[in-house]
């Protein structure tokens, strides 16, 4: 994927997702909301077991993320956004939804990397837009679990098996 950041020096050449050939293709711009559930840096809505006050960091306002996205939308690029936490995909599906009512467009094949933590309501959402998971491998989820890092109320994205999003 390619960095955000580096869009616009492509649109230049009039390159976006999809370029290329069999060899080689350009496929999406990548974002950044949140940072990672091992280094407790992931943006949850619950703190972080044994730390009360720590739900995790954004790196991104929602308006600057809703700009970013609807910029790389409008241009024509499939968009992947690195969230998480479960405060952070719901900041991703909310710029998506944005993205889709302002510049309708079959299929964009939203992406939402990594996507680590959820609830029914984010499945639920992330069905209607089509929005695709990228999850972590389910070992890296349950070892964060063994070693106390989440708490067992938080849904992995493993869930999303329950709501066909993955079959």
């Amino acid at each position: 994927m390619v960095q955000f950041a580096e869009i616009s020096k492509l649109d230049l050449w009039g390159l976006r997702t999809g370029f290329g050939s069999d060899m080689l293709r350009i496929g999406g711009t990548k974002l950044y909301t949140d940072g990672a559930i091992a280094g407790r840096t992931a943006r949850l809505s619950k703190p972080y077991v044994g730390r009360p006050q720590d739900f995790g960091i954004l790196t991104v306002a929602q308006e600057e993320l809703d700009r970013r996205v609807l910029q790389a939308h409008q241009e024509g690029w499939q968009v992947g956004v690195h969230a998480n936490g479960d405060v952070a995909i719901e900041m991703v599906l909310s710029s998506y939804e944005k993205a889709i009512r302002a510049h309708p467009r079959p299929d964009p094949r939203f992406r939402i990397e990594h996507c680590t933590l959820v609830s029914p309501d984010i499945l639920r959402r992330m069905k209607a837009l089509g929005a695709i998971p990228i999850d972590m491998p389910a070992n890296q989820i349950y070892t964060n679990l063994d070693r106390g890092v989440i708490d067992a109320s938080m849904i992995p994205m493993s869930a999303a098996l329950d709501f066909k999003l993955i079959e």
